[in-house]
């Protein structure tokens, strides 16, 4: 296993020492202070040149740090940097404080180096330690460095990735690698540097600067990887600077490895211990109040799919639940039974049903995939109905396309070539939805079998293309030579009125139809159809309730 650490970081994340003199004269400390805003960046170019002199130092603290200034003390002191004797010194001049107990500047006789203190940091260093174990450890702190335009100082602390990376590199053993804040094409195990996250004239609130984030931590991640194949694990630091980055600094590395792989580091609130926990969206309010809203938004566009993928992420909560319990057996993602009023729906409208989804959503081709079964199953559907059937004492058996029983091998059923005749009393049937609707409409159930007969006649009729919507559904069912151009296949569906329209709400696109409509009502379906589209406007009210 190998762990890789992403640490973002601020201005806060860096600080100086300081010392106060008393009111016997004494000089007390060292205590620690941090620049406040305002001159920022010429403070921390200060620290670079320093950084590259070799002229910065980081004391091993012990237990604790330094205790820190109040912040009103801190506001009186300034630190700058000079050139003095061909030697670039840090000085604070202040009649109440120094930057050592050596003199108002570093370096000196007594300090040849400027200590400077990780606050955020170097709680973490225990649990982090503990984390790692002997693991190879990649460290990446991740710093802003963008331009500074005359007249705008964005007060940007430049030098706290580089001295960050330095300290770190430093406790955990690691190797300081200088890549000038670029992202090398390898992240070799046991370094420790920075990447530059944001450069030029880039705005962390900035949609593109936001984007060129994800693109640059998805690359550190890939060079982190590129290195080994032993299982991969991240930790995740965001206490530091930039907040709008923080959840795009979490989630992409989510993203890429899975949230199981991902651990994230923070300081309690207040300066309590380490917190360790392991990265976990599912408990999160803010992310299922994202999920719910986007299920939302799905709903009303209507996107089906999409509302169901989303509601699948929390199965716990209650308009998850209801969410799946709808969606699914329509998309046929489950086989949870549809129901209408607490009783299942008959398969011909299911389908029926599914078919309408599929076009609410503009899938011109899952319908037509569906539009002969349904065609099929409502010709099953007036079979078992058949009165006929019923007084020759046959059963129906889908399954095996059947129809069973004791019949004369002159019976009209053989004659019409509806069915083939068994000695077994099993009989095959034939021509179901060819032969069928014709005989449907010689007995009682005349309206069904003319609606019935109605579609099947628009299923098989030729478009100007010279292919039926059977022909279309058999290319897409078994393969075609040529690619299968949809405009073609929608178009088909619509001169054949098989279908009114795509992408309307539910009920306007393939129920609406003239024959559908007849063939259902006849069976006494539409109700049902009615009270799914019904049940979809509540889906809508019960998510945003929720």
């Amino acid at each position: 296993m190998s762990w890789l650490w992403l640490i973002s970081v601020g201005v806060s994340d860096v600080q100086f020492p300081v010392y106060k003199k008393d009111q016997c004269g004494q000089w007390n400390g060292p205590l620690r202070f941090e620049k406040g805003r305002g001159g920022i960046r010429s403070v921390h170019e200060g620290l670079l040149t320093l950084l590259q002199q070799d002229k910065v130092k980081f004391p091993n603290s012990g237990d604790e740090l330094p205790k820190p200034v109040s912040r009103e003390e801190a506001r009186d002191i300034k630190l700058e940097f000079e050139v003095i004797d061909d030697q670039f010194l840090a000085i604070i001049t202040h009649k109440q404080y120094q930057i050592s107990n050596g003199g108002d500047a570093i370096p000196n006789d007594q300090e040849p180096a400027l200590p400077l203190y990780c606050p955020k940091v170097y709680p973490l260093l225990k649990p982090a330690l503990k984390l790692f174990a002997e693991e190879p450890v990649t460290v990446i702190v991740l710093n802003t460095n963008r331009n500074e335009k005359p007249g705008d100082d964005p007060d940007e602390p430049i030098a706290s990735g580089p001295l960050v990376a330095r300290y770190l590199a430093e406790r955990l053993k690691l190797k300081w690698v200088d890549n000038q804040g670029n992202i090398p094409d390898i992240l070799e195990q046991n370094v420790s540097t920075w990447i530059d996250i944001l450069t030029g004239d880039e705005k962390m609130e900035n949609t593109i600067a936001q984007k060129a984030v994800v693109k640059r931590l998805t690359a550190i991640i890939q060079a982190w990887k590129s290195t080994h194949d032993t299982d991969h694990k991240i930790v995740v630091t965001t206490s530091g600077g930039m907040p709008p980055l923080k959840p795009i600094i979490e989630r992409v590395p989510a993203t890429c490895l899975g949230q199981q792989a991902i651990t994230l580091l923070e300081q309690s609130e207040r300066g309590g211990p380490a917190v360790i926990a392991p990265l976990d969206y599912n408990v999160r309010v803010s992310e299922q109040e994202t999920l719910r809203f986007h299920c939302a938004e799905a709903l009303r566009s209507p996107d089906y799919a999409s509302a169901y993928g989303f509601a699948r992420r929390y199965p716990e909560l209650p308009w998850t639940e209801s969410v799946k319990n709808l969606l699914g057996p329509l998309l046929g993602m489950s086989n949870h039974p549809l129901q209408v009023k607490g009783q299942t729906i008959e398969q011909f409208v299911k389908i029926a049903c599914q078919i309408e989804i599929c076009l609410c959503m503009g899938d011109c081709a899952g319908a037509l995939r569906l539009l002969g079964v349904f065609i099929e199953s409502s010709a099953w559907k007036l079979i078992e109905n058949d009165s006929r059937i019923q007084q020759w004492n046959l059963t129906v058996d889908r399954a095996n396309e059947t129809v069973n029983g004791d019949l004369s091998p002159n019976h009209e059923l053989f004659e019409q070539k509806l069915l083939e005749p068994k000695r077994c009393g099993k009989h095959k049937v034939l021509g179901l939805t060819r032969r069928w609707p014709g005989w449907f409409k010689q007995g009682e159930q005349r309206q069904s079998g003319n609606a019935l007969d109605a579609i099947c006649h628009c299923y098989n009729k030729k478009d100007n293309a010279q292919n039926s919507a059977r022909d279309y559904r058999n290319l897409l069912s078994h393969g075609s030579d040529k690619p299968i151009k949809i405009k073609a296949l929608k178009s088909c569906l619509k001169e054949n009125e098989l279908i009114k329209d795509t992408n309307q709400s539910f009920g306007n696109n393939f129920l609406i139809g003239k024959d559908v409509n007849n063939l259902l009502g006849s069976l006494g379906a539409s109700e049902h159809t009615k009270a799914i589209g019904q049940q979809l406007d509540d889906l809508l009210k019960e998510v945003i309730k929720a």
